[in-house]
């Protein structure tokens, strides 16, 4: 294998219009079980697909994209005839990037090439179909890493048991004998929308040392997950999801030299919006409208524990990143 300088030089098809260099991202995954593969590759945006491949070659203009991985993802890929490890590559300015687990393995490349314009797109949802044998499939639907992404803003988790106990007490000295009714979501849509929670469990190791060092973690660890608002204002409406999930874990995980690696973990969560309102006497004392993101309660069905490797993968022990899965609700909820 020889490193190549950044994909600069590659001739595309005439179709093409060629302008500035732009930066695009190569992704290979494996369902281990299935034995099936997709390659795509993605736009600079992360949001378009713009080849793609239910094998480990995928046609990018008239270069032809080729990935030789192994289970856990490594290995390299070439382009025509230059090879790139997947890796991070200071030589040749490529960004690699490695998830994986027992079940499922993922690369992600970035590298710059000639601007790409005028590209027939491709639906983001459509890699799914290479995996459509596949036990979960919705597994194999990843979003790009928002760096900005932060905790689902929070409803007032104060407990209003008592404040609920003094509207009675004050219903019953009024001679009021109809109490309190909660209304959950009436009239209301719902507007479901699908999360993943994904959050960094160790600390990140650096394997800086000899061409041969490996570095294993080994964790062992219970995850709790919490729905965004505390359980006075927590309401199902319908979803099978909890205010409290938990669930638990033991992986090893191994990088080569110059590379990052840490052990990460994500759920499923449903998000919603429900509608609460208390009447007293034919009084309306509150009626508040809020969202809910909540996690589904089948854990083993609906999280999972991997390995990853990368700067942008690996950051710090308790990094909490969510990815938006798009509109509707997930298979289970």
């Amino acid at each position: 294998m020889r490193p190549a300088p950044l994909f600069h030089g590659i001739a595309m098809a005439a179709s093409i219009r060629l302008a500035e260099s732009k930066s695009i991202e190569l992704v290979f995954e494996q369902d281990l079980e299935t034995g099936r593969v997709a390659t795509t590759a993605w736009d600079d945006s992360g949001s378009r697909i713009i080849a793609l491949s239910c094998s480990d070659t995928v046609q990018l203009g008239n270069q032809t994209v080729t990935f030789h991985a192994k289970k856990d993802a490594s290995g390299y890929f070439t382009i025509g005839d230059d090879t790139f490890p997947i890796e991070e590559d200071d030589s040749t300015g490529v960004l690699c990037s490695r998830m994986y687990n027992n079940e499922h393995a993922r690369a992600e490349c970035i590298l710059s090439v000639p601007l790409i314009e005028e590209l027939s797109t491709i639906a983001p949802d459509s890699v799914l179909e290479c995996f459509a044998d596949s036990k979960d499939p919705d597994r194999f639907r990843w979003q790009p890493i928002d760096v900005d992404s932060h905790e689902p803003m929070n409803g007032d988790n104060g407990d209003e048991n008592d404040t609920m106990g003094q509207r009675r007490h004050l219903g019953r000295r009024q001679g009021c004998q109809t109490g309190i009714a909660q209304i959950q979501w009436p009239g209301v849509a719902r507007n479901p929308r699908k999360w993943r929670r994904h959050q960094q469990l160790t600390p990140s190791l650096d394997c800086m040392s000899a061409a041969t060092c490996t570095t294993s973690v080994i964790s062992s660890r219970t995850i709790t997950h919490s729905a965004s608002v505390g359980a006075a204002k927590f309401i199902s409406a319908g979803y099978s999801v909890g205010i409290s999930q938990t669930s638990g874990f033991s992986l090893s995980c191994t990088a080569n030299r110059n590379q990052r690696v840490c052990v990460k973990h994500w759920s499923r969560y449903q998000q919603y919006d429900v509608r609460r309102k208390a009447v007293l006497c034919g009084r309306t004392l509150t009626d508040e409208r809020y969202n809910i993101r909540a996690p589904l309660k089948d854990q083993q069905r609906h999280s999972t524990h991997y390995c990853a490797t990368g700067t942008n993968n690996c950051r710090s022990d308790g990094w909490l990143h969510w990815e938006d899965m798009g509109a509707g609700v997930h298979g289970g909820a």
